[in-house]
């Protein structure tokens, strides 16, 4: 497709050709202004209700200084630090306050008001039985109004839109709050004043309409605010409080609560003003079938709707849908015998839009029909429904057509191969890559609006942090002026468009077209947030987890083909990890899978980075442990930095065969020698060996090893608050848990000793400690045995001779023999008193940096500095493996690396923002 789409389009299939149908929906004010002023013209007052709401959310979120730098502050430090957070919480209020008693702030209070009233007025004419001249001739004045320049309202005109959950990501309808208001007013005498409050952004849309229900239902003192969770009440909405404090109600409404940390927030400042508890009542929808909320919303009287009481999850009831089917497609389509299958979807433990499958029989002429599935699905009502009917007709035969679409439910044909069977099929790494492509040309967008979303975890806010962690206490200090600003230069994408952000779980079906994707419009502008514009997201998520070894890099490479262009290691890194974390909050990945997936990922960017040097089939050996020496912590995970990385690049580029020896699991260095194409590895302590390209360890064990190893693992599964790692296979991992799983550390050595004793251990079992967890290993495998073993299998020559292993590096007592098998061995710094205890050199720098001395010392320069050894690495990779390697050598050096990193990355996003205005500029001339 040549050129940029607009972000809106006027074409709806089933529906009114007419009606607003935004691809974007992180709409700009003026965009609204536009929109509303042209649905109003065409009487379409559900359309512009939601727009002149968005209107005021955006105000209203200006006028308050919302989600400012010391709100994402104080929000970082929640976990932790209480007192440095409430600090946080303090300046943020401050701030706040300053902030809306500027002048230019101050400005904006009488068009707050302004579009609240405008947005109960219309908010009335979508639930009045209708509309008639003289109301509708008196909206379009007031919208008129709008439309002219009002030099306060320009200046927020570059703030987008914040999507209410309940009408975009939830199957809340208008009637819903309808149906609370009645049953409030049906049980409680309404002659005091009512403050309604919507807990924004849903409560702008909920509040509007219940302020309306109220009018309808005969209430005349009815006043409307709207705050956020932890803002202070302007002076303006004080003085609304004060008029129902003393003999009126206060009606809180916000999405269905999962924490009630929100309503409750909010509550307790209404509290603050003075609102007695007792005269605040909550109307909410619940997604629980007992209509029970969260304890802390104890407290308040409370009507609430249950997930079956709403009104589209009624109207998606099989039966209704059964029948009501005909009415709604469009006159292209003729179905007959129309009936709901008992299918039902499997839910991936999010919130998500109900759907009900039908089958039907499709008549195609007089003598020839064909039988049909039916998916009818709630999509968001009005412009928000609409927009999944836009991004459908514009991916075409990919997704399933769109038949017809009815106030907030959308209808799909889907044309089964087996007849009316639906088949959910796991997409290959080729389709994956045409299916990004695909919707990135139908889909083009002028800009990237995802990176002026702050405070909402975009997929930018969200690398930050997790890179931003790997800089330790460092974080607080450089995430605004050093990280947030590098990252988004990284992950700024030159070409960007309308992504997916579901391309994961059962949302690709097969049908006699092909591979269809269900589901396409419901990630990138969802109530789990994740703003993004670059479709190499779309191929991460669709692949990130549980794929086959290298079918990620296959999808990644399809794309790239297609796309004419790299994606870029760090970029690449950065979505992945960005998804690892998605999936982890989602409970889709447990703690104890992040590591390893963190490791890959890591791993994966090294090879490609600074590991790309062909490795060598002959000549010297080096062994090397992980843990503390190749390896350190970071991102909750274990990975080389910078001094790790090129200390293996040295030894490959100078002709030394690496291996690794480690007490780690046969999984956990499977993906570490088959990414950086190293020849082999011993494990779990020399219970067994990994060699590259074959997929099932070598066991080393013998047969009373191998006995103990199963006796010791039925032991320990018998032992309450012990966890057994899948990860080790040949010896056995433990780990202590707290009653929430979380883990706690190693085996006590008494409880260890039970352990061996009760499996008939004594004698044939060692147990090693570590700082979190206990390693049991059979009786005769050691590091030392491991290697020669490794050698018979790779380099026999070399064994029989008996040659030394030219290097050996080491941090633990089990390394001692392996470090005594080589021409020259050395231990970091941080393991000096085992070195002098075993008669060893030290190095005079720890972890990493102790690796990094030792290799130097082999080769006879520092490692990186020779043309043979230095990685080229373009400016984002260098910058992300700087901002990874903080911790490498641990606090030795610490400032100095921090200090070298924050100067590189303001001159990586100096450098980044000169290119990007250069590309903006050539791509208007062109």
């Amino acid at each position: 497709m040549n050129g940029d789409v607009p972000h809106h389009d006027h074409r709806s299939a089933g529906g009114d050709d007419a009606a607003f149908a935004p691809i974007d929906l992180h709409l700009r004010l003026g965009e609204l202004r536009d929109a509303l002023v042209e649905v109003a013209a065409a009487g379409q007052w559900l359309d512009a209700f939601l727009l002149a709401t968005a209107m005021g959310q955006i105000v209203e979120d200006d006028l308050h200084g919302s989600r400012g730098a010391f709100d994402r502050i104080a929000e970082h430090l929640d976990s932790g630090r209480a007192v440095v957070h409430q600090m946080a919480l303090t300046a943020a209020t401050l701030v706040r306050a300053i902030h809306r008693r500027i002048p230019r702030q101050r400005r904006l209070v009488p068009h707050r008001e302004e579009l609240l009233s405008l947005s109960v007025a219309l908010a009335h004419a979508c639930l009045a039985p209708g509309v008639d001249e003289t109301t509708a001739r008196d909206l379009r004045r007031r919208i008129g109004v709008l439309a002219d320049p009002i030099p306060a309202l320009d200046r927020v005109d570059q703030r987008a839109m914040r999507l209410p959950s309940c009408f975009r990501s939830f199957d809340q309808h208008p009637r819903d709050v309808v149906r609370l208001v009645a049953e409030y007013t049906r049980t409680t005498p309404v002659a005091t004043p009512i403050l309604v409050v919507g807990v924004r952004t849903s409560g702008s849309y909920l509040g509007s309409l219940a302020a309306a229900a109220l009018s309808l239902q005969g209430v005349e003192d009815v006043d409307l605010i709207t705050l956020r969770p932890g803002e202070r009440l302007d002076r303006f909405q004080r003085r609304a409080v004060d008029v129902v404090k003393e003999r009126g109600t206060v009606l809180i409404l916000d999405d269905p609560p999962v924490s009630g940390d929100a309503i409750r927030r909010v509550a307790r400042e209404l509290e603050r003003c003075g609102m007695a508890p007792e005269h605040i009542v909550l109307l909410v929808g619940t997604d629980d079938a007992m209509g029970r909320l969260p304890s802390v919303l104890d407290p308040f009287r409370r009507h609430v709707l249950t997930t079956e009481e709403w009104e589209l999850r009624r109207r998606l009831r099989p039966d209704v849908v059964a029948a009501e089917v005909t009415a709604v497609v469009s006159d292209d389509w003729d179905f007959a015998e129309v009936e709901a299958l008992p299918f039902q979807e499997a839910s991936d433990g999010l919130r998500a839009h109900a759907s009900v499958w039908l089958k039907a029989t499709l008549r195609d002429g007089p003598d020839h029909s064909e039988p049909v599935l039916v998916r009818a699905q709630s999509v968001g009502i009005g412009l928000f429904g609409r927009h999944a009917v836009a991004i459908a007709c514009r991916l075409g035969a990919i997704v399933p057509e769109v038949v017809g679409f009815r106030d907030g439910v959308m209808f799909e044909v889907i044309r089964s191969p087996a007849g009316l069977t639906t088949t959910f099929r796991r997409p290959g790494a080729e389709l994956v890559g045409d299916y990004a492509t695909a919707r990135h040309r139908a889909l083009r967008t002028a800009d990237d609006r995802s990176m002026q979303v702050r405070g909402h975890q975009a997929v930018w806010e969200v690398a930050s942090e997790l890179i931003g962690n790997a800089t330790g206490r460092l974080d607080v200090a450089l995430r605004l002026p050093f990280v947030n600003p590098a990252i988004r230069a990284i992950l700024r994408v030159d070409s960007p468009s309308i992504i997916d952000g579901r391309t994961y779980g059962n949302v690709w079906i097969d049908t006699a077209n092909g591979l269809q994707k269900l589901e396409s419009a419901e990630g990138a502008f969802s109530n789990r947030d994740l703003a993004c514009y670059d479709s190499a997201f779309d191929v991460v998520t669709a692949l990130g987890l549980g794929s086959a070894p290298g079918e990620l890099h296959a999808a990644r490479t399809r794309f790239e083909a297609n796309m004419g262009e790299a994606v870029g290691a760090a970029r690449w890194l950065l979505l992945r990890l960005v998804h690892l974390w998605d999936q982890r909050r989602a409970g889709s990945l447990c703690l104890d899978e992040w590591g390893p997936e963190v490791t890959c990922a890591i791993s994966d960017f090294l090879a490609e980075t600074v590991l790309d040097v062909p490795q060598p089939v002959t000549g010297s050996w080096a062994c090397l442990d992980i843990d503390g020496v190749v390896e350190t912590a970071v991102l909750g995970a274990s990975a080389p930095g910078r001094a790790g990385a090129t200390a293996l690049r040295a030894l490959a580029a100078h002709g030394f065969r690496v291996a690794l020896v480690t007490g780690r699991g046969c999984r956990d260095v499977q993906n570490r020698i088959e990414s950086w194409r190293l020849p082999g590895a011993v494990v779990e302590y020399g219970a067994g060996l990994i060699l590259r390209g074959q997929e099932d360890p070598v066991d080393l064990r013998d047969d009373r090893g191998r006995r103990a190893m199963t006796a010791v693992r039925a032991s320990l599964g018998e032992l309450d608050g012990v966890t057994v790692a899948e990860t080790h296979s040949l010896a056995v991992r433990a780990h202590t848990r707290s009653n929430s799983g979380r883990r706690l550390g190693p085996l006590t050595d008494s409880a260890a000793r039970r352990v061996v004793d009760s499996a008939g251990g004594s004698g044939v079992v060692t147990v090693v400690q570590g700082d979190d967890q206990t390693d049991f290993i059979p009786i005769g495998v050691s590091k030392a045995e491991g290697i020669r073993r490794l050698l018979e299998h790779l380099d026999p020559d070399g064994a029989r001779g008996s040659l030394p292993l030219a290097l050996a590096v080491g941090d633990g007592p089990a390394d001692v023999g392996m470090l005594a098998l080589a021409e020259f061995a050395m231990m970091p710094r941080h393991s000096a008193a085992l070195a002098e205890a075993a008669g060893l050199i030290a190095s005079r720098r720890s972890y990493q940096a102790g690796l990094l001395d030792a290799v130097g010392r082999l080769i006879g320069h520092q490692p990186g500095t020779c043309p043979l050894c230095t990685a080229r690495l373009s400016n984002a990779d260098d910058l992300i493996l700087r901002f990874l390697s903080f911790r490498e050598a641990g606090p030795a050096g610490i400032a100095t690396r921090a200090a070298s990193t924050c100067w590189r990355a303001r001159r990586f996003v100096r450098q980044s923002s000169t290119a990007h205005n250069q590309q903006l500029i050539g791509g208007r001339s062109a």
